[in-house]
């Protein structure tokens, strides 16, 4: 009837030089002022969205990028 359960998929990732995470194929930006490079990241992706979060503190949240 309804859409099926989207279980999300929980990574670790370390912020690049180009202030980006690198996740499932794709490159995602993250503030420059939050998250030097070095920075250790969460990503938390479901099949439409990628959230980063710093410390358990939501940092940004990007739409998911296709394959």
């Amino acid at each position: 009837a309804g859409e099926p359960y989207d279980v999300p998929d929980w990574h670790k990732a370390t912020v690049h030089r180009d202030y980006h995470i690198y996740y499932r194929y794709a490159l995602y930006s993250v503030p420059c002022n939050l998250c030097p490079p070095g920075t250790k990241l969460e990503v938390r992706g479901d099949r439409k969205l990628v959230t980063l979060y710093h410390q358990g503190k939501l940092v940004k949240t990007h739409p998911r990028q296709s394959k």
